[in-house]
């Protein structure tokens, strides 16, 4: 979707939604100013164009269709307008760790279940797994299952795990959530132009292509092609203390399953405790070493 303004008589464009409401936001351009927009026939001032309705001016007038009881699971249109608005940086990055969040989330619950199961050696768990072949075929199933999942997330809360703790949405131009048709749609084109199958090095390749279009448009080309629309609603400190605290928990639950499944990984915790439990001994556990015959009580 494009737009065009009327400037001193001239046409100046084109622009994306999002430099019209940064140009908004920066009184470089007013709300009565002429606009066009790719899905309209006529010049009209651009607080009357459908698609930038509720990202400018007080969105009080949006109507709720969403239907009763959408906003349990989903932030009102108001709130997601307002992230919009307030969207001044494509925040690429933020993006990107999200994602790596959510994937790294579904390739270590099928690796989990895959040991449990006896489809993939313990080890590819704990990172040490020499199987190259197993853990890309693991890491591309789980990132194709992903899509189905990814979807459900977006069309019913608007967000997946990931994109919740960094406070992103994924709406239309006009705030409203999508369905699951556009959501899987958006993600299996992100599976395929953005994430390149899972496969290394197109996914690089790729991600560096999507971080080019995203900083200069303001927008990933498959959300520019559906009418799509990421908000940013900034990181407030509860989300940075639950970023961190799902981090640590990931970290913490990684550690204790493959204690308990990995037999290598057990071991070597195993010896590392002796070892400790053995250098506390020696230096009767404290800083220096222990006075043989010396009673450790005073």
């Amino acid at each position: 979707m494009e737009f065009y303004l009327l400037r001193n008589g001239e046409r100046a464009g084109p622009f994306k939604i999002f430099h019209i409401v940064e140009m908004l936001r920066a009184d470089q351009v007013k709300e009565s100013d002429l606009g066009w927009c790719s899905v309209d026939d006529d010049w009209k001032p651009l607080k009357d164009i459908p698609a930038l309705k509720g990202l400018i001016g007080e969105p009080s007038d949006l109507a709720d269709d969403e239907g009763p009881g959408a906003e349990a699971v989903f932030p009102d249109r108001k709130s997601v307008a307002k992230m919009v608005e307030n969207a001044n940086a494509a925040r690429p990055w933020m993006r990107y760790l999200a994602r790596v969040l959510d994937c790294s989330i579904i390739y270590h619950v099928f690796a989990f279940l895959g040991a449990q199961l006896g489809l993939t050696p313990p080890a590819i768990f704990t990172s040490e797994s020499a199987d190259l072949v197993t853990a890309t075929g693991l890491l591309m199933l789980s990132s194709y299952v992903w899509v189905f999942v990814e979807s459900w997330f977006l069309s019913n809360f608007g967000a997946t795990p990931g994109k919740f703790l960094f406070n992103l949405r994924v709406v239309t131009d006009n705030g409203s959530p999508l369905t699951y048709k556009q959501a899987l749609r958006r993600s299996l084109t992100v599976w395929f132009r953005g994430y390149g199958l899972g496969i290394f090095p197109l996914r690089e390749m790729l991600s560096l292509v999507s971080f080019v279009a995203l900083m200069q448009d303001g927008k990933t080309p498959w959300d520019d092609q559906q009418s799509l629309n990421v908000a940013h609603g900034g990181m407030k400190r509860s989300h940075w203390i639950m970023l961190f605290l799902v981090i640590i928990s990931l970290l913490s639950l990684k550690s204790l399953v493959a204690y308990r499944i990995d037999p290598a990984f057990r071991k070597m915790f195993d010896e590392q405790m002796e070892e400790a439990k053995s250098q506390a001994a020696k230096t009767g556990g404290g800083g220096a070493p222990a006075v043989e015959g010396a009673s450790p009580m005073l």
